[in-house]
């Protein structure tokens, strides 16, 4: 009977060791996913953000190709807000342009703040 119990824990180790790597996946996919939430949280928050951190964030979700278009418009909204705040005009300008291109009936983004 011992022998079994062996030849029991034996199989489960080497099985264990096979499907490590598959379990691992999971949660690597969880940790690359936060930086992401992160982005989007300091991009489309309504409340106080700091600028610097708020040009980072809305910049990786406008680069980000699995961000919806809808988010995509948002953050360049957001983006050249900023940029309208420290009177940089021209960058503020082609952020609501890019906006624009993204959905011409999207009528903030023909108006500066």
């Amino acid at each position: 009977m011992s022998i079994e119990v062996n030849m029991a824990s034996r199989s489960t180790g080497w099985q264990l060791r096979l499907c490590l790597p598959f379990l691992n996946a999971p949660v690597l996919l969880l940790l690359s996913i936060f930086p992401a939430l992160a982005a989007s949280s300091d991009c489309l928050i309504d409340g106080a953000v700091d600028q610097t951190v708020r040009i980072q964030a809305c910049t990786r979700m406008i680069d980000d190709a699995t961000e919806s278009a809808r988010n995509r418009i948002i953050a360049y909204f957001k983006l050249g807000n900023v940029w309208a705040e420290r009177r940089d005009y021209d960058r503020a300008i082609a952020d609501f342009g890019a906006m624009i291109d993204l959905d011409p009936t999207e009528a903030n983004g023909y108006r500066l703040p």
